[in-house]
């Protein structure tokens, strides 16, 4: 993992790295670093048996590594020689906004309908949302690194010898 990062920021202070492609490698990260940090929130403070949120999170991780992260995949633009992908994935941004607003609806108003249930099922999905967006970061990084030309590759391994 850490060498799919160093080969992302190489790429990147070369100029070899497409902005929409570096514009959602930063997206990916920062909401997978929110969801993250609201993730342990959930568990330490709401009460959510860790196990079971380890659960989802990975069956959503591997979903999302696996099936979501090869729909755009990075590849290596011979002409420009720059690594490119496809369009900017927004449904990771508007997924965490009906998050947010839908947690706040179920805590503040729908509580007494529900009898808290309705916050249990939003925690997971989002839980889930967790996962499928770590996953889709670390296997865009993956197909950069895979993608890569060889020609990089050699002129990296001469650089250090």
């Amino acid at each position: 993992m850490l060498e799919e990062l160093q080969i992302a920021d190489e790429l990147h202070k070369e100029g070899r790295l497409d902005k929409k492609l570096k514009k959602r490698l930063r997206v990916f990260e920062l909401l997978s670093f929110i969801f993250g940090l609201i993730t342990v929130y959930d568990i330490l403070f709401e009460g959510f048996y860790w196990f079971h949120v380890f659960l989802v999170v990975s069956v959503s991780f591997l979903f999302g590594f696996l099936i979501l992260s090869r729909i755009n995949k990075a590849v290596w633009d011979k002409k420009r020689q720059v690594m490119v992908a496809g369009k900017m994935d927004v449904w990771a941004i508007l997924l965490f906004i009906f998050y947010i607003s839908s947690r706040i609806i179920s805590d503040v108003y729908l509580h007494d309908f529900f009898d808290g249930n309705l916050a249990d099922v939003f925690a997971y999905t989002f839980f889930s949302a967790f996962g499928i967006t770590l996953g889709r970061f670390v296997g865009t990084l993956t197909s950069m690194y895979l993608a890569k030309p060889k020609r990089f590759l050699k002129s990296k391994l001469t650089k250090k010898q």
